[in-house]
């Protein structure tokens, strides 16, 4: 089935249906795809996307859609009443006396990924790294666990039943030089079909290695050296856990199967790079919007991650690849392109 330039369609993303319009279409040997727009979304959130994710706008296609989000709605509705009743179980344990762990998750407004704006004061975050009055003793354990990390992800995951992300009670201040990389990583993927080549050198945990050499060494307290080390660790946690669930594009998504399959036991923070580390960063707003970080905390983590960024700028040439790779026959007829 084809669509035309300004037809109104729906459009899966992730498991529910949006209305959306076609804006540019792309036509390949055997099959098209095309560039959509959902309607009230931002432009940032327009994708290439195949036929197979795109129905035709009619009386029967929104009834499915409403039955997917009545069934996605049910299931997070049921999903917040097994929490509510975890969290009351949890009440009466501390009212009995009992040691208990805290289970809640910091509540939010927001769950988009963003690369627009300006992130909070920044002369504040200098304030909470530069005070007198000591910087947060610790970027708590449990908010760089890999337990809190996969709490964090399927949080973000759960909430991807809303009609529209909203935005992050958070945002990184990405360089102006790394918007642009971003964009043309995104075009090189998505629509040239291209594929980083894999292993990557440097990887994400020699970049974070270089970054902290650069850093520490200007740090003036153990307390700030502490803070500094758990948040560095804390990065490859975060990459690990989300690089398979957020970070990849749909056409990169057979490369990783591939590349876990040829080296069982690797850590992915070891195979790949800088350019997949900066969609974390990104990303990184709404997951620790599911944390229990103070916002002190999160001031400090997020001024050293606009550091890191600065770093990657300074030394690009060292960090990305300036070269992708086409994708073999083989491997598109895997992904159906």
């Amino acid at each position: 089935m084809s669509y035309k330039v300004n037809e109104r369609v729906l459009c899966f993303h992730g498991p529910l249906l949006y209305e959306a319009k076609v804006i540019d279409t792309e036509k390949k040997e055997d099959s098209s795809t095309y560039l959509i727009h959902y309607r009230g979304w931002k432009n940032s959130w327009d994708e290439w996307v195949g036929p197979d994710r795109i129905l035709k706008w009619n009386d029967e296609n929104l009834k499915t859609q409403k039955e997917l989000k009545s069934t996605a709605l049910a299931a997070k509705q049921k999903s917040a009443a097994t929490k509510k009743a975890a969290s009351s179980t949890n009440k009466v344990g501390e009212a009995s006396g009992q040691a208990t762990k805290p289970i809640g998750k910091r509540s939010r407004e927001s769950s988009a990924t963003t690369m627009e704006g300006e992130s909070r004061e920044t002369s504040q975050r200098a304030k909470a790294q530069k005070s007198a009055s000591p910087v947060p003793h610790v970027i708590k354990n449990e908010a760089v666990s890999e337990a809190a990390v996969d709490a964090a992800v399927k949080a973000v995951e759960e909430e991807s039943v809303d009609e529209e992300p909203p935005l992050p009670k958070h945002k990184v201040r990405v360089p102006d030089v790394l918007k642009l990389w971003l964009v043309d990583d995104w075009e090189h993927i998505t629509k040239h079909l291209q594929l980083i080549s894999l292993p990557r050198k440097p990887t994400v945990r020699a970049a974070i290695a270089a970054f902290r050499e650069s850093k520490i060494s200007s740090l003036t307290n153990e307390v700030d050296v502490d803070v500094f080390e758990q948040a560095m660790a804390g990065l490859a946690i975060y990459f690990n856990k989300c690089l398979g669930n957020m970070l990849l594009y749909r056409f990169e998504r057979q490369q990783y199967l591939e590349v876990r399959r040829e080296y069982p036991g690797v850590e992915m923070c070891d195979i790949y790079g800088a350019e997949h580390l900066i969609r974390l960063f990104v990303s990184l707003p709404e997951l620790i919007d599911h944390t229990n970080m103070d916002s002190q905390s999160i001031d400090c983590l997020l001024g050293y991650i606009e550091e890191f960024l600065q770093y990657l700028v300074q030394h690009k040439d060292e960090y990305f690849i300036n070269k992708y790779q086409d994708a073999s026959p083989n491997y598109r007829s895997l992904i159906g392109v």
